[in-house]
């Protein structure tokens, strides 16, 4: 007998992939407006306007004054990239888990917390991995400029109160709200010198179609959310776990293969990757979405019991 396998890894935390809701009105824009988007914004197309709606709509979300969306979170990291390095007037700074599209010889890793040099820096809302918060308000005095990569956290975490001029936030929107799209929120002037990048002007566009039904969903998503803190906190019960700022993963182990052979036989696939290279130590994980039911969790929760499981997110 074929067991199904309840998914307990990647990073569909709102499960919008999944959403009915959510695939009857992509069936629906696609027959309207196509799948892909092969047109350039040097070309006058007509659906562009949704395209700028969803550009205030993210502003919004994030309380910032403008917003800018591109094909890609990639897309968008490599035009947030070449803007510093035309801005900077010394050097580019990341912290320890930056992405891999920053990587650029005119930056430096360097312990920000402790430098008194004003310039830009990149840095994460999390270490997505670990689910442990970046401390990158404290950031603010020491920075003319901070982006901030909330590809894991947009539409999880309210950033809206966060928000100011020195900051950009960035990122994917293809985890959390499964928009195939990357995007950079941030002040008018900024948003303005960085919509003049060819990574801009000349890509691709995001998809019309995912765009509409970006903007349709704002509602499930909240809906969304709420069934995944729930799912949160009873797991978060069964370890006795009280967490600032909850991020949907649990690690709780290293290399243990039978560890992860064992929840498959439950009917559990969760995650068991390395980081952070392809050659590094594999971590076992368990991700939690919104799609779980109660009866998917009460069987979670036995397993966690059972085999006397240690959350390890430090």
């Amino acid at each position: 007998m074929v067991i199904m396998k309840i998914r307990l890894y990647g990073t569909s935390y709102l499960n919008m992939y999944q959403n009915k809701v959510y695939i009857k009105h992509l069936h629906k824009a696609f027959k309207k407006y196509g799948v892909n988007n092969p047109i350039s914004r040097l070309s006058n197309y007509k659906y562009f306007s949704i395209l700028e709606k969803v550009e205030r709509q993210i502003a919004r979300d994030f309380g910032s004054e403008d917003a800018c969306i591109f094909s890609s979170g990639y897309i968008a990291s490599v035009c947030l990239k070449n803007y510093f390095v035309k801005k900077a007037k010394k050097n580019i700074f990341y912290n320890s888990s930056y992405h891999p599209a920053w990587f650029d010889n005119s930056m430096k890793n360097i312990n920000y917390l402790n430098t008194e040099n004003k310039d830009f820096i990149i840095s994460n809302s999390l270490n997505s991995f670990f689910g442990i918060k970046e401390n990158y308000l404290e950031m603010i005095d020491k920075f003319e400029k901070i982006a901030i990569d909330v590809s894991h956290t947009a539409y999880i975490w309210n950033h809206k109160n966060e928000a100011n001029n020195k900051i950009l936030f960035f990122g994917s929107l293809n985890k959390a709200p499964a928009f195939p799209a990357g995007f950079i929120a941030g002040s008018k002037e900024d948003i303005k010198d960085i919509k003049k990048f060819a990574e801009y002007t000349t890509s691709t566009p995001p998809s019309i179609a995912f765009a509409k039904v970006f903007l349709q969903m704002v509602d499930i998503r909240i809906r969304q959310l709420e069934k995944l803190k729930y799912n949160m906190r009873i797991v978060d019960q069964a370890w006795n776990i009280n967490r600032n700022d909850p991020f949907p993963i649990y690690n709780i182990g290293l290399e243990n293969k039978s560890l992860y052979e064992k929840f498959k036989y439950k009917g559990f696939e969760i995650s068991y990757m390395p980081y952070p290279y392809i050659y590094s130590k594999k971590y076992l994980r368990i991700i939690l979405n919104s799609g779980l039911t109660f009866k998917n969790l009460e069987e979670l929760v036995q397993l966690i019991i059972s085999h006397k499981l240690i959350y390890c997110n430090n």
